[in-house]
C-alpha cells in the first residue's frame, strides 16, 4: 500500500479482517476444504469441526467423505469419525450430484450473502475483543454450561472454569482492553500477548509445566473436553485450546476428562 495508503485503501485492508471471519465454505466436491482447518459446516457457531482427526490426517480434505459415484456422503465414514452431533450436521448438507466446484458463503446471514449490517456487527464484536467461545451450536452450547455447573469439585473451580472458557479472567490482554494496563506482553516470556490461552497453554513457561506432568503426554499436544452420557456415549467435545485444565472429574450424569488432541 506503500508509505502512505489512501483512506480507501486503509478501509479494505481493515475490512479484510472482518471478511475472513464472516465467510465460510460451502461444500460443492469438498476437495477445496480441509476437514479440520476450514469453516465449513452450517449450522454451529464456530463452523469448524471440532470432533478430534482419527483415521484420517489433519490436512484431509472434506472430498474423502463424499461418494463422488453416488453424489452423496459416506454414511458409515462420517459417523465413525465425527461425534454424534457433527454427523448429523454434515450428512443435511446437501450435495449436487454434478459434484460442483466448492465456493465461499457468507455465514452470518440466513440466505448467505453480504449484508453491512452483519459485517458492522462482527466488526464491533472484533474491536471489543470478545470472541466466541461457543463450543457447539445453541441447544449443545446449553448442555454444556448446565454440565459445567453440575459437576462435583469446589465451586471456585467450576466458576473459575466458566470464567476461562468466556475468557473474562484478569490477563494483561484483557487489562489493557479496559484501558487498565498499557502493555500487554506476557511477564514471563516477553515475546506474546498474555492472553488466556497464551497463559493457560501457549507460553513456553506453560508448555514447559505441562511437559512435566502426567496429564500431557506431548508439547504439541492441544487439550478439549470430552463429554459422555450415562451409557458411555460420546456426546461432545470441544478442542479448543483449554483455558484451565482440570483432569477428569466424575459428574452426577456425565462424565468429563480432558483428552489430548494432536495437530501438525
Amino acid at each position: 500500500m506503500g508509505c502512505n495508503p489512501s483512506y480507501a485503501w486503509r478501509s479494505i485492508m481493515v475490512a479484510q479482517d472482518v471478511v475472513k471471519k464472516g465467510i465460510r465454505w460451502q461444500v460443492g466436491n469438498g476437495c477445496g476444504i480441509q476437514i479440520w482447518r476450514d469453516k465449513w459446516l452450517p449450522t454451529l457457531s464456530t463452523h469448524k469441526v471440532v470432533s478430534p482427526p482419527s483415521d484420517l490426517q489433519p490436512e484431509a480434505t472434506v472430498d474423502v467423505l463424499i461418494d463422488a459415484e453416488a453424489g452423496a456422503w459416506k454414511k458409515e465414514l462420517v459417523q465413525r469419525l465425527f461425534l454424534p452431533h457433527e454427523a448429523e450436521v454434515i450428512q443435511g448438507i446437501a450435495l449436487s450430484s454434478k459434484l460442483p466446484e466448492d465456493r465461499q458463503v457468507w455465514a452470518p446471514t440466513a440466505n448467505e450473502s453480504f449484508s453491512v449490517r452483519s459485517a458492522y456487527k462482527i466488526a464491533v464484536e472484533m474491536s471489543s475483543g470478545s470472541d466466541s467461545w461457543a463450543i457447539f451450536d445453541d441447544s449443545n452450547s446449553r448442555k454444556f454450561w448446565k454440565y459445567l455447573w453440575q459437576v462435583n469439585v469446589l465451586h471456585k473451580v467450576r466458576h473459575f472454569t466458566w470464567r476461562a472458557c468466556k475468557n473474562i479472567l484478569p490477563t494483561k490482554d484483557n487489562l489493557v482492553k479496559r484501558k487498565v494496563l498499557i502493555e500487554s506482553y506476557c511477564d514471563e516470556c516477553q515475546a506474546n500477548v498474555e492472553s488466556s490461552s497464551h497463559l493457560f497453554w501457549d507460553c513456553p513457561r506453560a508448555r514447559e509445566i505441562w511437559s512435566m506432568s502426567n496429564l500431557i503426554p506431548h508439547k504439541s499436544a492441544r487439550v478439549g473436553i470430552l463429554i459422555w452420557d450415562e451409557g458411555g456415549k460420546l456426546d461432545g467435545a470441544c478442542n479448543k485450546k483449554l483455558l484451565a485444565p482440570l483432569g477428569a472429574v466424575k459428574a452426577d450424569n456425565a462424565m468429563w476428562a480432558l483428552s489430548p488432541y494432536y495437530y501438525v
